[in-house]
């Protein structure tokens, strides 16, 4: 299994993906600060829809119940997309 970080593309997404052989892909992109998309976009990857508007993303490591927390949060500080994946 792998996490992919990405950015600049003026969207917030969460894509994951199974690799026959490979195990499960995520992706999590965060962008942007200051130019939010002017473009609607779907993929069969994503969980959940894009999130058009400036974002940003959080990870989170938790060593002990061996987790690992991406999220997607508004300039507000609210949540708008959310996955847990086990380590």
């Amino acid at each position: 299994n792998a996490v992919i970080i990405s950015g600049d593309r003026h969207i917030g997404t969460i894509a994951q993906e199974k690799i026959p052989g490979l195990g499960t892909l995520t992706e999590i992109t965060a962008s942007s600060f200051n130019r939010p998309a002017k473009f609607k976009e779907t993929d069969p990857t994503y969980l959940g829809a894009m999130f058009p508007n400036e974002n940003y993303g959080l990870l989170q490591v938790d060593w002990k119940t061996k987790k690992l927390k991406l999220e997607l949060k508004d300039l507000e500080n609210k949540v708008v997309n959310k996955v847990e994946l086990s380590l």
